[in-house]
């Protein structure tokens, strides 16, 4: 299944689900003013019944890649850092933003207050009804009363 989504700042995302591939993964591409930035994440799935733990090590390399492309310059490759734990280390980290009593400064603003999550989730029932109607739903028209806000930032 492919989405689109248009958005009130002129952005544009596209969400292509392959929900049958034996690899998980996926690929972003940003294109902006001075280059663009791609990103390929890719592994296999993580559940195969019947795969057996030495089977399941052989399959589940990691595999990610950073790509800068300066306008008119040249590409290089940016190395991320391995970290443990699941999805490449983010799952402890948010599982300590979300759940410890102290959980440390989080100074990337990567943390989405319910507002947003509410909003990101009508994306996904705008999907979903425009997959069974066959025609462009308008956010609008699911949530009349949310703010009229150009950045999700602004939804507090």
């Amino acid at each position: 299944m492919s989405v689109l989504v248009k958005y009130r700042t002129g952005a544009v995302l596209n969400y292509s689900l392959n929900a049958y591939l034996p690899r998980e993964g996926f690929h972003v591409s940003i294109n902006g003013t001075k280059g663009r930035i791609e990103y390929t994440e890719s592994h296999a799935s993580h559940i195969i019944t019947g795969q057996s733990e030495s089977e399941l090590a052989d399959t589940m390399k990691w595999k990610t890649q950073l790509l800068v492309q300066p306008m008119f310059g040249e590409a290089y490759e940016v190395e991320i850092p391995s970290a443990k734990g699941g999805h490449g280390g983010g799952d402890p980290k948010i599982q300590e933003q979300m759940f410890s009593n102290t959980p440390p400064e989080e100074i990337l603003g990567r943390n989405a207050e319910h507002e947003q999550g509410a909003a990101s989730a009508l994306i996904g029932i705008a999907a979903n009804q425009s997959f069974v109607s066959g025609l462009p739903v308008q956010i609008e028209e699911l949530c009349p009363d949310l703010p009229k806000v150009a950045h999700m930032h602004e939804l507090k």
